[in-house]
């Protein structure tokens, strides 16, 4: 199993995965940290860093976390998101 974070675009999602498979990985997912936040985070620490107040406009953090990404490639038949679910990363 291969883990990474990467910068990048959100159209550069798809060159990661790309880049990973190309290099014998059987399959791989790349998710950026925008996502994850939206998707994975517990409310309780969403509102927590929400009220941290780190930028004059809340946008300006989503900017940035779609910028940023996990890639993860994985071998045999496991699928990259089986992988993510030993990190406690669950869709809610």
């Amino acid at each position: 199993m291969y883990r990474t974070f990467r910068l990048g675009p959100p159209c550069l999602r798809q060159a990661h995965c790309a880049r990973m498979t190309s290099n014998a990985w059987s399959s791989a997912s790349c998710t950026d940290m925008d996502t994850i936040y939206k998707a994975h985070l517990d409310p309780a620490d969403k509102k927590r860093i929400e009220a941290l107040e780190m930028f004059d406009e809340f946008e300006e953090w989503v900017m940035i976390q779609e910028h940023y990404c996990i890639t993860v490639a994985v071998n045999g038949g496991d699928e990259p998101s089986s992988v993510l679910k030993g990190f406690g990363f669950h869709p809610k």
